[in-house]
């Protein structure tokens, strides 16, 4: 299948591949204040690229702290390496068995079969397929294809429907409801920043900008911050973006 050949990323739209010909490359020094997560996400993509055992990976964590960029993080430091990424929307899971037939086509490639932000309801239709495509099928998973996933939610699950309750019944929903995420073999934490490390991204930012850092930016940095429900590397990056419009009117 030559057309899965040049580009290095593509979206799986109606059992069809998408090319994605315009992706945003992150380079490994732009993603600061996450080294165990980079680290531990190499060390198993590079096992995966070289036919050794690898685990599934399941990164968690508020939005804005560098999931999704850690992905593309990995895409650019292997690409040259075979490594390509397939965006997959978790609602079409039943087609990922046509998906398999393809990688297995491509076998001296590698394939990242990319959930992005996924979530499921207690009682949503798709879990149960989600969960039993991913290791309860006959049909054994390609070699040459890794799960990542990327979610707000620890459990996949929202966590309004996950209770402490002793009670048998409810336990037996709990473990359902958990069972997804025990797939995944290597889960990837992502914590919210604290006030100096994101100030620092706030710098690094203002710095790539040309703008000079001073205390009372800081500060408001800060209440740009607060504004906005949070710290992150995102919201770091827009304040900057914010203060180089302010700059330029």
């Amino acid at each position: 299948m030559n057309e899965l050949i040049t580009p290095i990323a593509f979206r799986w739209i109606d059992s069809k591949f998408e090319p994605i010909e315009q992706i945003e490359l992150v380079k490994e020094n732009n993603l600061l204040f996450i080294d165990n997560q980079k680290n531990i996400s190499k060390k198993n993509i590079e096992s995966f690229i070289q036919n050794k055992p690898y685990l599934h990976m399941f990164l968690w964590g508020p939005r804005g702290t560098g999931k999704s960029s850690l992905i593309k993080m990995l895409l650019y430091l292997y690409k040259n390496q075979g490594l390509k990424v397939i965006e997959f929307p978790q609602e079409t899971i039943q087609t990922i068995y046509k998906l398999y037939k393809y990688i297995r086509e491509n076998s001296n490639l590698y394939f990242l079969i990319f959930f992005d932000d996924i979530s499921f309801d207690e009682d949503d239709l798709y879990f149960r397929k989600f969960k039993s495509t991913m290791e309860g099928g006959l049909e054994e998973t390609p070699h040459n294809c890794m799960y990542v996933a990327t979610s707000n939610k620890r459990h996949i699950i929202k966590e309004n429907t996950i209770n402490d309750s002793n009670d048998i019944y409810n336990s037996d929903i709990i473990n359902e409801q958990l069972s997804l995420f025990a797939r995944f073999g290597l889960v990837i934490p992502f914590p919210v920043l604290t006030r100096k490390e994101y100030l620092e991204i706030v710098k690094f930012y203002l710095n790539r900008l040309s703008i000079c850092s001073h205390d009372d930016l800081l500060a408001e940095a800060e209440n740009f911050a607060i504004d906005r429900g949070g710290r992150s590397p995102r919201i770091a990056k827009q304040f900057a973006i914010y203060c180089s419009i302010n700059r330029n009117l």
